[in-house]
């Protein structure tokens, strides 16, 4: 799948990452920073590169989130679960609860699919034609051979055996024909004793050995990949029940089957669309795409899964940041106009600087002596094929003391300047040995 980030006027920078990420652009909510919001930040590790524009891809553990309308429930774009490959949300929709002829929004729940493999399914079963609505994709999703999780976040306090009750209701016609009631009360019974406050998450995995496992954690922030599932139910009729009961003819929440099959159509256009690693660079940078990134990159074998996470940011989001958020309006005379034009600029210009001359008074600093042990050093030589070693050694070292007079320090004038700028880039840290090491007394080595 393929994720753009395209910007219109200026000077267009346009970033694209790799497959699994296509959704809705109206959809996708950017995690702020420095009190910004729509502000893309997503991490990533190993030097640095700066430009007016470099590509980026995403991959797990972004902070890129979805956020679901109705409710406000913002749900990670990219999660690790337990099992399986990274996984990307669908979309979101909100259920609702009519008390006393009120509607009470109760909970938010998004669908999570492996993409890679979803994607791939997905493009096999357009080629065969099997696609007409959104009832086909949704199909798609339930009957896929990859790993899907509901993810159902509470907005309300809701009694354990009120949730189990209302998903059983929907549940017990399904498992009735199939004969398996004792799964659905072994199901129920997990939820009865629990109480499921506000900010919950209850987690549903559809493995692909047809085993349910569920999860339930409170708050934000779980890293996901590390639990362990408190049940595990296997029985094929009841996964296919449950996500029937959301992606089914029959959804208890129709928005939710429409925001996943739009998601589903999304990924499938993305599975079209997808090219080399190699490619995206030469499309973007041009034939010389090898002269502005790091050498590794232009390998054969280099490939979207060894990027990593990364760090990309630019000022042009700063800028978006500021014309989305806020009520843009005409300006009615000069007084006006100059103002809107300071601040519509103030993300990419650095404005002018004027530091005066400074006195700068007498100083003087004694003679230095310093210590140093410098290890043994082999080296090759080339031209005789012989190992060459330099011993350790101890170097003592004495600097002379010094003295400045009192002077003035020139003044300095930076003009404005304005420029689109964007990072991307790497930063590792490795340290190899290690420890302390102490130097022998001075007279021990006379």
């Amino acid at each position: 799948m393929v994720f753009v980030e395209a910007y219109q006027g200026l000077n267009t920078c346009t970033a694209v990452s790799k497959a699994n990420l296509a959704l809705p652009p109206a959809a996708l909510r950017v995690s702020p920073f420095q009190g910004g919001a729509n502000v893309l930040r997503v991490r990533r590790a190993a030097g640095s590169h700066r430009g007016s524009c470099r590509p980026a891809a995403v991959v797990p553990q972004a902070s890129i989130t979805y956020k679901e309308p109705n409710t406000g429930v913002e749900f990670p774009l990219v999660q690790q679960f337990w099992l399986g490959e990274p996984t990307r949300c669908m979309g979101a929709a909100s259920k609702s609860k009519k008390i006393a002829f009120i509607s009470v929004k109760v909970y938010a729940v998004s669908l999570y699919v492996e993409a890679e493999k979803a994607a791939k399914e997905l493009g096999v079963r357009d080629r065969g034609g099997f696609f007409d609505n959104d009832d086909d994709f949704c199909q798609a999703l339930v009957d896929g051979g990859f790993i899907k999780i509901l993810q159902i976040q509470l907005v309300r306090k809701v009694d354990g055996q009120m949730f189990a009750d209302a998903l059983a209701e929907t549940l017990e016609p399904r498992m009735r024909l199939t004969g398996e009631l004792a799964t659905l009360e072994k199901f129920k019974a997990f939820f009865q004793d629990k109480d499921l406050d506000k900010g919950t998450n209850v987690l549903l995995m559809y493995r692909t050995d047809a085993t349910l496992d569920v999860v339930l954690r409170q708050g934000d922030g779980h890293d996901y990949s590390k639990v362990v599932a408190e049940l595990s139910i296997p029985s094929a009729s009841l996964c296919r029940a449950l996500y029937e009961v959301y992606l089914g003819s029959t959804t208890v929440i129709p928005e939710a089957k429409k925001e996943w099959a739009k998601g589903a159509r999304a990924l499938l256009e993305s599975e079209k669309a997808h090219g080399s690693f190699h490619e995206f660079l030469s499309g973007l940078l041009g034939a010389n795409w090898t002269d502005y990134v790091p050498a590794a990159w232009a390998s054969p074998g280099f490939s979207w899964d060894k990027l990593g996470s990364f760090s990309y940011e630019s000022n042009l989001q700063a800028f978006l940041e500021v014309v989305e958020t806020r009520n843009a309006t005409v300006p009615q005379n000069l007084q006006e106009l100059q103002p809107s034009i300071e601040e519509r600029t103030a993300p990419f210009c650095t404005p002018e600087r004027y530091l005066p001359s400074q006195a700068a008074y007498a100083s003087c600093s004694g003679p230095t002596v310093t210590l140093a042990y410098v290890p043994k050093v082999c080296s090759l030589d080339e031209t005789t094929h012989q190992v060459v070693c330099d011993p350790a050694k101890i170097v003592l070292t004495k600097a002379p003391g010094g003295c400045t007079h009192k002077y003035a320090t020139a003044s300095s004038w930076t003009g404005k300047e304005c420029k689109i700028a964007g990072t991307v880039g790497f930063t590792k840290e490795a340290a190899f040995g290690g420890g302390s090491f102490k130097l022998p007394a001075i007279q021990n080595l006379t």
